[in-house]
């Protein structure tokens, strides 16, 4: 390690201990990063920080660096010596130290969403090479009680239901390239919902979003509909979101990302009753029964609802009711084609499929699939996206965003690397979580493909 690291530079020592050398780089040129070496009894440390971890040798050495319960937890574990990869950070404090002075703007935006909620996140890394599979078991602690955006992860516990038929077909018959389920309080979770809808009409102004839903009831000329009570907190605890990545029809050779929500709700002629009060009169909407499900939309492919955002992506253009379930969807085309599908595959068979696509733990609180060969190949030519007004990389699609600034952080458009060389490397990404005391705890698995 010493021979490596001292090539092309000086290195100074300074003695932590009679077991742990510390060797920093004595480089004085600006454009070179500093970087330090540090050699224990049984590991080595690189570092590009050499104050940073100076500081940490001498706090452990001496004893006085105070691991949490959840650090302290983690490294102490039989799994933390097995496993490929054990982490705990604070991530709050990371982006604090990140961005606060940096990108101030950047930072209060952030703390105005709630994420200086998070407090904690640990876990370990395990590979099955048998399986070509990676695991990660984690822990994230929220501070209490959640508020602001983060509200919208008030989860519950409980067992995993059957899929509707309608997304158990669509899974099945290949429609569908990701799945989740989630288990929520309603009235905390849409106080989040809220909250981050406020955000995205007017992050200076809060209010704007109720404003909106008190005027569906008060409004003179409106359709006296109190959504809140109505609608929003009869819903079940139940809620599924799913989406394809589909052919844009206005830009040939580009893809759009379509979303289909499903929530559970208790009685089909209630809700049915409240959408033709909402919409009857209104000659952009037109409603007709697919099958055993009715179907409200939007005549020329807009808002259906409240539009917050300008992004055809983004916009509920269609509703859909049938006996258990409301299903809000981006695209009415994409709705209808699930619909028909399913309707086709209920008269084929004595019976709608119940089963959920695979088994899960007894209890819950959220679950997700993702296929990452079929969404990969398609994800690349629309994320990540540059509009005129905004010129860094954004995406409707957190995981794409996640992945694609992982991948290539900060990369000018006109340097991306060939995608071919990546997006055939992943297959199925699955993601189990449970709510806890503190927050949330839970396994990831993500699957190679066989041709890596």
């Amino acid at each position: 390690w010493f021979t490596t690291f001292s090539e092309g530079q000086q290195l100074k020592p300074k003695t932590i201990s009679n077991e742990v050398q510390l060797y920093t780089s004595g480089s004085n040129d600006a454009k070179k990063l500093r970087s330090s070496l540090a050699i224990g009894p049984t590991w080595t440390c690189v570092s590009s920080s050499p104050n940073g971890v100076e500081g940490w040798l001498t706090a452990t050495t001496s004893q006085s660096l105070n691991l949490t319960e959840l650090a302290s937890q983690r490294f102490k574990t039989s799994d933390a010596n097995s496993a490929l990869v054990s982490f705990w950070l604070k991530p709050w404090d990371l982006l604090t130290d990140y961005t606060q002075e940096s990108e101030p703007k950047l930072f209060k935006s952030m703390k105005l969403y709630g994420l200086d909620t998070l407090l904690e996140f640990a876990g370990s890394l395990s590979a099955n090479k048998e399986l070509d599979q990676w695991q990660i078991e984690y822990q994230l602690y929220l501070k209490q009680p959640l508020d602001k955006g983060m509200a919208i992860l008030n989860f519950k516990k409980g067992d995993a239901p059957p899929l509707p038929p309608l997304l158990q077909i669509a899974a099945t018959n290949g429609l569908l390239d990701n799945l989740s389920l989630a288990r929520v309080d309603i009235k905390p979770w849409f106080q989040g919902v809220n909250y981050l809808a406020d955000l995205m009409i007017d992050e200076e102004t809060p209010g704007g979003f109720a404003d909106i839903l008190d005027s569906l009831l008060t409004d003179p000329e409106g359709p006296k509909v109190d959504v809140r009570q109505e609608i929003i907190y009869r819903l079940g605890d139940v809620m599924y979101l799913s989406g394809a990545t589909l052919p844009n029809p206005k830009k040939e050779g580009q893809f759009q990302r379509h979303s289909l929500s499903a929530f559970a709700y208790p009685s089909r002629e209630s809700i049915s009753a409240i959408l033709h009060r909402m919409f009857d009169g209104d000659d952009e909407v037109t409603s007709e029964k697919l099958g055993n499900t009715e179907i409200f939309y939007t005549v020329s492919n807009e808002s259906l609802f409240i539009s917050l955002s300008e992004s055809d992506t983004q916009t509920i253009t269609a509703a859909a009711i049938d006996d258990s379930y409301i299903y809000l969807s981006t695209s009415t085309s994409f709705l209808k084609t699930l619909l028909k599908e399913n309707d086709a595959q209920a008269a084929n068979s004595a019976e709608a499929p119940t089963a959920s696509i695979e088994p899960s733990p007894s209890e819950l609180s959220f679950k997700q699939h993702f296929d990452l060969t079929q969404w990969l190949h398609t994800s690349w030519l629309r994320v990540p996206e540059r509009t005129p007004q905004r010129k860094e990389y954004e995406s409707t699609d957190i995981p794409a965003l996640i992945l694609t600034n992982t991948l290539v952080p900060s990369i000018a458009a006109t340097d991306l690397p060939k995608w071919d060389l990546v997006k055939d490397l992943f297959g199925q990404y699955k993601a189990t979580g449970i709510r806890t005391e503190k927050g949330l705890e839970g396994t990831i698995q993500l699957n190679f493909s066989a041709n890596r």
